[in-house]
């Protein structure tokens, strides 16, 4: 916490505690990354839902480029992502105001928690079919009243090569509302125009060796 001078400490043992006091908590991640394993996992069905994507990744191509030496590059637009940043603003302040809707099949997943002391008694996760991505989860007490969602908003769904579509997250705003204090909590939001943002680098082997991890890791 730059701001105090001090680190606060964050309980590795609940993973559904806010993070940082904020309504995301570190089991939410780009959309999930809770341990498996700690969960009962349930095939609900299948469900069309209109997901929102970022508008820039129909109108603006050239956002998503090839890089020479292998990866991609992805240029993240600028200008307001969500309510509060757009001037006389009268809706909601963290509501996306850069995306699009698109109608996507989706199959819908319940993943139960075994810790008994873990904040949530249930969360309905919904996975695109083509896409493999998460849209919408939905996240329930122990009663079974709602309390919680997280939306991971997409960007850049590109046809890069017959029969394979890019799909990354990386300039997209995440939304995770609080339905009990009647607030929401944002992230993802970046400064600047057309920042770089690059994945799928190809790495050497060696990078990864003992050595190299021993000297990098001091």
């Amino acid at each position: 916490m730059p701001a105090l001078r001090c680190v606060r400490q964050v309980s590795p043992a609940n993973r559904s505690d806010g993070f940082l006091g904020s309504d995301l908590t570190q089991d939410d991640g780009a959309y999930f990354d809770g341990k498996v394993e700690d969960f009962t996992w349930k095939l609900v069905g299948e469900q069309d839902l209109l997901v929102l994507f970022d508008q820039p990744s129909f109108t603006d191509p050239a956002t998503l480029q090839r890089l020479p030496e292998g990866g991609w590059r992805m240029l993240v637009p600028g200008g307001a992502r969500v309510g509060f940043q757009v001037p006389g603003w009268s809706g909601v302040a963290w509501c996306p105001v850069q995306e699009v809707l698109v109608r996507r099949p989706h199959w819908v997943v319940e993943a139960v928690p075994k810790d008994p002391y873990y904040l949530f008694g249930k969360i309905v996760l919904r996975f695109d079919k083509e896409l493999f991505m998460g849209s919408y989860s939905s996240k329930y007490d122990w009663q079974g009243h709602l309390i919680g969602s997280y939306s991971a908003i997409r960007t850049n769904i590109v046809k890069v090569a017959p029969g394979e579509l890019w799909a990354w997250a990386g300039g997209a705003v995440a939304v995770a509302l609080n339905w009990k204090l009647d607030r929401a909590t944002t992230a993802g939001i970046v400064a600047g125009q057309n920042v770089p943002a690059d994945s799928r680098i190809p790495l050497a082997p060696s990078m990864f060796s003992l050595q190299r991890l021993s000297e990098r890791g001091r």
